[in-house]
C-alpha cells in the first residue's frame, strides 16, 4: 500500500471539511435566528407583563383613595394591632 501524500490527504478531507464547514454555518445561522425569534418573544411577553403590572397598580390606587377604603382605615389598623398583640391566634 502506498504511503499517502499530503496531496491525495487533502484532496480527500478538503471536501469532507468544507461540507461540515457549511454544515456548521447553516446551523449556526438557524440559531441566530432562533435566538433572535425568542428574543422577540420575551420582549413582547416581558410589555404585555409589564402592561399587567401598571394595570394592577392603577386599580391598587383606586381602591385605597375610595371613599370606603379611607373610612375602613381606622377598623384595619384596630386589626393590625390586636394581630400584632396576638388576639387573633388560638389558644388550648
Amino acid at each position: 500500500m502506498p504511503e499517502p501524500t499530503s496531496d491525495s490527504i487533502s484532496s480527500e478531507f478538503l471536501p469532507n471539511c468544507q461540507e461540515l464547514i457549511e454544515a456548521l454555518d447553516a446551523t449556526d445561522r438557524l440559531n441566530r435566528a432562533r435566538a433572535h425569534t425568542l428574543r422577540q418573544e420575551f420582549m413582547v411577553e416581558i410589555s404585555r407583563r409589564d402592561e399587567h403590572i401598571a394595570e394592577l397598580h392603577s386599580q391598587i390606587l383606586s381602591m385605597r383613595q375610595s371613599l370606603s377604603w379611607r373610612v375602613t382605615m381606622p377598623l384595619r389598623l384596630v386589626r393590625r394591632y390586636l394581630a400584632r398583640r396576638g388576639a387573633f391566634t388560638k389558644r388550648r
